[in-house]
Order: C-alpha cells, then sequence, then structure tokens
C-alpha cells in the first residue's frame, strides 16, 4: 500500500502490508511510479542526499559510486524530484551527501541537516520531515532510541528510519525500522524489477 505515515504506522510491526520506500533517488523511480500507479495508485517514500542531485555529480559515476559504495545508474534531476512529489510520492533526505553517520559527530550531523535542508528549500522550495540514515545502520551500543544520533536526528525531524535486518521491524516515537530488502537479492524485488522491465519493453514497442 501507499507510504503514508498512517499506512506505515499501521504496518511497522506487521509482516504485512507491505509499503515501498526508496533510497539515493535512482532514476528507476521514474518507472516505479509509473508500474505502481498502473497497479493502483500506489505511491512510495523516497529519500535522496541533495548535493547528490546536483547537476555536476548526479551523472558523475564514479563520484556516485564513491558516495555511495556501489554500482549505480544515474540519479534524478531535481525536476524529476518535483515531478515525483507533485504525483503524490513523499520526499524525504538521506543525509547531504550520503556521508556515513556513524563517522560523524554530531556537530557534523546538525551541520549536514542543515545544509540538506537548506538545499532541499533553495531547489524544491519545499520541506520535509522524513529522513533515512545512509547506509541504513548505526553502531549501537547503548538501546536505540538513547543513541545519540537518533535524538539529534529527531530534532530536526518528526519521523526517521534505518534499514537494519539485525532489528524488528518497529515504528515508536518516530524511529522506523524497514525491513530493507537489496534490489540485488529480494525475490519481491526481483519480481518487481521484472515487471519494470516488461513495462520499458512495452512502451519501447
Amino acid at each position: 500500500c501507499s507510504a503514508t505515515d498512517e499506512n506505515e504506522d499501521i504496518a511497522s510491526n506487521k509482516i504485512f502490508p507491505i509499503t515501498w520506500t526508496f533510497d539515493d533517488g535512482l532514476d528507476d523511480l521514474l518507472n516505479i511510479d509509473k508500474l505502481l500507479d498502473e497497479i493502483g495508485g500506489i505511491k512510495f517514500r523516497f529519500f535522496i542526499s541533495p548535493y547528490l542531485i546536483e547537476d555536476k555529480n548526479r551523472k558523475n559515476t564514479k563520484f556516485l559510486e564513491s558516495r555511495l559504495k556501489t554500482k549505480t545508474s544515474p540519479l534524478l534531476s531535481w525536476d524529476q524530484i518535483g515531478y515525483l512529489v507533485e504525483s503524490g510520492h513523499i520526499l524525504g533526505l538521506h543525509g547531504y551527501d550520503h556521508t556515513e553517520f556513524n563517522f560523524m559527530n554530531n556537530d557534523q550531523i546538525i551541520k549536514d541537516f542543515e545544509l540538506s535542508n537548506e538545499l532541499l528549500k533553495k531547489r524544491l522550495s519545499i520541506k520535509t520531515k522524513s529522513f533515512a540514515f545512509p547506509f541504513g545502520r548505526l553502531d549501537v551500543k547503548e538501546r536505540l532510541l538513547e543513541n545519540e544520533k537518533i535524538i539529534v536526528s529527531r530534532k530536526f525531524f518528526s519521523r526517521v528510519y534505518l534499514s537494519d535486518n539485525r532489528l524488528p521491524t518497529f515504528g515508536y516515537k518516530g524511529i522506523y525500522n524497514r525491513r530493507h530488502a537489496e534490489f540485488d537479492n529480494s525475490i519481491s524485488i526481483n519480481i518487481l524489477k521484472g515487471f519494470i522491465q516488461k513495462f520499458k519493453n512495452l512502451n519501447l514497442e
């Protein structure tokens, strides 16, 4: 179902229903948008790192792979992100330049949030209440909700997302753990990719 706040809150401690979220802002989201619209107008939540979306960076494959630490397709443009938001999808932030938060102190994290919000407002004139940690995981020794990085994040965003398969699915006090399925190894995601490829082929025909 659509990744609205209400639907996510209902689903946060259950296996079903599934809501869709996507990190990094790959341009494949335009195809996923068309597919999910065709099968029921389903909307997703997606997270971007604003600095990577800038024109000088978003098609620089070597730079993106150095930041994302994986091979990647081009990222969405600001105009395309604006289109997805206008279509009803929910935009969140994912770190200014996708730096791993485990390597940042609180002052650096605050600066990262300030730069992210500033660039998002400059490009799209909007603000978001959603944030997902780059790489999804935090090095947590204390209880998760007492982690300083979580506490700092909650001062800027009312909804904070992890993607950590070490943790049970949960949604508590604005902290959400997504049962994370990578594109490369999830059966359900591969089925979706198959539908997307079929959708592309139909468009080409």
